[in-house]
């Protein structure tokens, strides 16, 4: 999945920050029909071949970083 890994995540999800970000990623692209969390949390390797999977996944991850600094 480009520079992230199938799992990464969900690994990243006991991080309170990321979690909260991507819940409401996920409140947001659920009224386009996406589960942004399912895809996240459960989601073989296999539903990463469908690029627009992907991108949603990469980008919902990257708008958590600029989190971490304006958190502290």
């Amino acid at each position: 999945m480009g520079t992230q890994w199938h799992g990464m995540g969900r690994d990243m999800m006991v991080f309170d920050v990321f979690r909260d970000s991507i819940l409401r990623s996920d409140t947001v692209l659920s009224a386009h029909g996406v589960n942004l969390h399912d895809l996240i949390m459960t989601a073989e390797e296999a539903a990463f071949e469908d690029t627009v999977n992907s991108f949603i996944c990469i980008a919902a991850i990257q708008v958590f970083h600029p989190l971490i600094f304006w958190r502290k």
